[in-house]
This record gives C-alpha cells, sequence and structure tokens, in this order.
C-alpha cells in the first residue's frame, strides 16, 4: 500500500512538474508589447481621480446665449459693447457664458439664475471673477464677483 501511494504522488509530482514547463500553446502566449500597452493603459487610469477638484477661477465677461449666437464670429470686438441690459433680456435664448481670452465658458442651467440674480443686484460693467466647478461639459458656479 505505501509502495502504491508513493507511485501516485512520484507520478503526481512528475506531472506537475512536466506541466509547468511545457511551453504556453500560441493562443495562451501574450505578445510583449500588449503587456507594455496594458501598464501605460493602467498608469494613464490611474492619474484619473473622478473626486478630484477641478475648481477653476475665470476672469472675465458676462455674455447671454443670445448674443454668442449671433456674435460668433465676431466675439472679442462685441464684448467690448455689450451691456448689462442686453445680458438681462436674455428670456429666448436662456443660458450665459463667461468670455475670456478668448474662450468662452459655458455654465449649467442653475448658473444661469446666479448669474441673473447677480446682474440684477450689480450697477456698472458685465466683468467678473468667478469660481466655478466643471460640471460634465460645463461648469457650476460657486461664486462671482465684479472685477472692479
Amino acid at each position: 500500500m505505501k509502495k502504491c501511494m508513493l507511485w501516485v504522488i512520484g507520478l503526481g509530482c512528475i506531472v506537475s512538474l512536466s506541466y509547468a514547463q511545457k511551453e504556453p500553446s500560441p493562443a495562451q502566449q501574450v505578445p510583449e508589447n500588449v503587456a507594455v500597452n496594458a501598464s501605460i493603459t493602467l498608469d494613464n487610469v490611474a492619474t484619473i481621480d473622478p473626486n478630484e477638484d477641478t475648481t477653476i477661477t475665470i476672469k472675465g465677461t458676462i455674455i447671454d446665449a443670445k448674443c454668442v449666437a449671433l456674435h460668433k464670429d465676431d466675439m472679442a470686438e462685441f464684448i467690448k459693447t455689450h451691456t448689462k441690459e442686453c445680458a438681462l433680456k436674455s428670456i429666448e435664448a436662456p443660458g450665459h457664458y463667461i468670455f475670456s481670452e478668448g474662450i468662452l465658458y459655458s455654465f449649467d442651467f442653475g448658473s444661469t439664475f446666479l448669474i441673473l440674480d447677480f446682474l440684477a443686484e450689480q450697477s456698472g460693467s458685465l466683468r467678473v471673477i468667478v469660481e466655478a466647478k466643471k460640471a460634465g461639459e460645463s461648469y457650476s458656479l460657486i461664486s462671482i464677483k465684479s472685477q472692479e
């Protein structure tokens, strides 16, 4: 009985060793460049933190959606003459933007009401400093104050 057990254990060891040393089939082999690409992908994903604070400060000028649509080709020139009264009358095309250094920053629907409240309470120019948080394709307004 002991000899039988020794034979079974011995055969098991031999089979295990031969299986472990066997070359993987081409279907089981992973090309070296795939492992490198996977490493790069994992590195890139690891640097993106969905909870990362994406708050920015923007110094620019408020412009309403209707004027953005009408003056998209001459925005930099138009913004110099855009008035507070015009920005407050944006009923037909709701939404407000901040134009800063050639970039048009869009804001979510809730931020429009905050911008309108600010415009109604403030006198003077449309030049503002805003703090906003990235919310999908647009920004969500955190705070707004006059540049003056």
